[in-house]
């Protein structure tokens, strides 16, 4: 199928199958006439044509027409019917190759297997690297090409990856994805990696694993009151403090003091990073905790993070000569919601709900809103490793785009100046105005509606990651890790811009992330109320996310019920996609892998055609069987194929009457002479007739019914 053999296939085979039918047709017919001279007897007119046509020379039609002429004169009609079914069998079994054909359509089928060289990552080179870090792994250099923060850009494509989720322990308090790791496929078109079907080989694996705890601030009181100072819906305002948690998942690492944070808030959602990331550990390894299955740092100024799947616990256990360096992101999310509330003097109330710390502040007098903003602190491992992998689907891969409705298309070139963010609260009625994102969510594996099953990765159009015995890498491929993973995406518009070469930034504290729904073109009042553009610049704490990143966050929360993690997992998993293509060029690091690719061919996907061929070809097998039965049966006077006989059986009274003087005549000729001597009507058969010498002849007779 795949060498487009298909149509080749049923050319071949139903020229066969027609070659035969027309063999058998032939036959049957010579059985039919034969049949009709013995037995059920014949017009006089038609008995030379009869008599010609058992030799096997002539097709269905060619005996339609004497058939019914006996009926019309009496002759019994299963003559005429098998003569008809046969006519209409052999007619339809020539449109066989029609028949087949059509259930051939365009589809997609495995390729062959085969072997190449791909390339996957970067060269990193250790021995030019004077750089150190006080993990045991040296600081490689790499041809890294400095581009701006992934927060900052829209993403042109949403390209397809192989994953592998396993869920872990819930906790009371935290919101975890569980184990999600993600590999991106090393092609950087996308046909091709829409078409692959098995890769093992090597590739570039994210640990895009988010766990969201719920909050603790040293000061919740001092919180509430920065807030306050920011009282009307949309004005941002900053927050500041330490935040810990005291709630733990699976392989947490968690400071043992509350990490230093200085974070903003706007109108609707802020994505805060929290701490710089926790690399170079000074001084100590990380410990298990006690009576705990999570690891923690004794690191106090470290803000936290989850031990990606790439490090084991047991090589950070105990141990002072080798500990890795740790590239994990803590993000303090929060989420403002504007609420109508008349009632007055309502006081502020502080409450846990799940993973979030809700802070519902008081409303004044005459108010007709209450301000709730609810905190998260989500971890996550964004970290990267190079695996043996082997990634395989059932369909081909379809890579996403975002949907722009009639609604967002008009509004996008009339979006007006605004006082404020949008909150949470009317962003679901803005977001008729902007472009869906509901293929992306589906790809991702969210729901594009609240309380949606999880979807199958043959739904979701991705590729399967098979499981491994252990995901860490060994030595060889380890050497990357000395560096922090260049896919992560920094919020800092400064460091994301660098220019020492062979550097990747990190991850930057106190940087505040805004994802909007319409991007730049907003207002917002800060400080003293001054009216500025809320912007990305290198002046000041925060960063306005591309309106793409922005709507995919919003509509991930809209659609998960508020859910941090699967959100951040979602943008993580973005903005690493981003960043692992647009240096794609760079990749030098290649190996020898085993892969296949969906073909698009025609191949058979319906059975309408074969089913009629075979009912068709059945019923003309069984007229054949009946004619060959009433054949072996009635006629004895008959040798199917010789010619001789068929012309000397002919010699009778009737005929020897009817056309002495006849040798030159044509049929219209003999129908002529017929009437004039009254025999058009005469139904003959074949005798048998002996002599007084028993010699055996056979000859024409006119049936006794005459």
């Amino acid at each position: 199928m795949v060498k487009n053999w298909a149509t080749r296939s049923v050319s071949i085979a139903t020229f066969v199958l027609r070659s035969a039918i027309d063999l058998q047709a032939t036959i049957a017919v010579g059985m039919l006439a034969a049949l009709s001279l013995e037995s059920y007897g014949a017009l006089l007119s038609d008995a030379a044509w009869l008599s010609v046509l058992r030799c096997c020379i002539a097709t269905p039609s060619n005996i339609l027409l004497p058939s019914f002429r006996g009926v019309r004169w009496g002759s019994p009609a299963l003559y005429f019917a098998m003569s008809a079914g046969l006519f209409a069998t052999t007619w339809l079994l020539q449109l066989s190759s029609t028949a087949l054909l059509s259930d051939l359509q365009l589809g997609e089928l495995p390729g062959q297997v085969n072997q190449s060289r791909i390339s996957y990552d970067f060269f990193y080179n250790v021995t030019k690297s004077g750089r150190q870090t006080n993990s045991t792994l040296p600081a490689p250099e790499f041809p890294y090409v400095a581009r701006s923060s992934a927060w900052l850009q829209n993403p042109l494509s949403y390209p397809t990856f192989a994953e592998y989720a396993e869920p872990v322990k819930q906790v009371d308090g935290v919101s975890d994805t569980g184990v999600l790791l993600r590999a991106f496929l090393p092609f950087a078109q996308a046909q091709t990696r829409q078409s692959l079907r098995n890769y093992t080989g090597k590739a570039l694996v994210l640990d895009s694993r988010v766990s969201c705890h719920l909050p603790k601030f040293d000061d919740p009181s001092k919180i509430l009151k920065q807030i306050l100072s920011s009282y009307d819906p949309g004005i941002a305002g900053n927050i500041s403090g330490t935040v810990r948690t005291e709630k733990y998942t699976s392989r947490s690492l968690v400071p043992e003091e509350g990490a230093p944070f200085l974070c903003f808030l706007d109108g609707a959602y802020s994505i805060c990073q929290v701490n710089p990331t926790l690399m170079n550990v000074p001084s100590s390894p990380y410990k298990f905790g006690l009576g705990n299955d999570f690891v923690y740092s004794s690191s106090n100024h470290l803000g936290g993070g989850l031990l990606s799947e790439f490090w084991a616990a047991d090589e950070i256990q105990n141990s002072s000569t080798r500990y890795p360096a740790i590239w994990n992101v803590a993000h303090l999310v929060s989420a403002v919601r504007i609420l109508n509330d008349t009632s007055e003097a309502v006081a502020t109330n502080i409450e846990p709900h799940g993973e979030w710390l809700e802070m519902t502040l008081n409303s004044t007098k005459g108010a007709l809103w209450r301000k709730v903003i609810s905190f998260t602190l989500c971890y996550s491992a964004w970290d990267t490793a190079r695996l043996p992998v082997d990634m395989y689907s059932d369909v081909s891969s379809v890579e996403p785009s975002v949907y722009w409705p009639p609604a967002a298309i008009k509004a996008a070139s009339s979006y007006e100046s605004q006082t404020s963010f949008l909150t949470a609260e009317n962003s679901l009625r803005t977001a008729s105005w902007v472009p869906s994102f509901q293929s992306i969510l589906k790809q991702l594996g969210q729901p594009t509606q609240i309380g949606q099953p999880a979807r199958t990765y043959t739904e979701r159009r991705i590729m399967n990651l098979a499981k491994r015995q252990s995901w860490i890498p060994d030595d060889t491929d380890r050497v990357a890790q000395g560096a922090a993973p260049f896919v992560q995406a920094d919020g800092n518009s400064v460091n994301s811009i660098i220019t020492t070469r062979n550097a990747v930034p990190t991850i930057t504290g106190n940087k505040t992330i805004f994802p909007t729904l319409q991007g730049l073109n907003q207002t917002v009042y800060y400080g003293a109320g001054a009216g500025v553009w809320f912007k990305s610049n290198n002046d000041v704490p925060w960063t306005v996310a591309d309106p793409s990143i922005g709507n995919l966050f919003i509509e991930n929360m809209m659609h998960t019920n508020g859910n941090a993690a699967a959100s951040l997992s979602s943008l993580i998993t973005v903005l690493s996609s981003q960043a692992y293509y647009d240096q794609f060029p760079q990749y030098t690091t290649a190996d020898v892998a085993t892969l296949s690719f969906f073909e698009t061919v025609l191949y058979p996907q319906s059975t309408r055609g074969f089913i009629g061929l075979v009912v068709v070809l059945a019923f003309h097998l069984i007229l054949i069987a009946a004619v060959s039965i009433l054949f072996l049966t009635q006629a004895r006077l008959t040798k199917l194929g010789n010619f001789w006989q068929a012309i000397t059986q002919l010699s009778g009274t009737e005929i020897d009457e009817a056309f002495s003087t006849e040798s030159m005549a044509n049929e219209s000729k003999v129908d002529e002479t017929l009437q004039k001597k009254s025999r058009s009507s005469f139904r003959v058969g074949l005798a048998e007739i002996r002599d007084d010498s028993l010699d055996r002849t056979v000859r024409l007779r006119k049936r006794p019914e005459n």
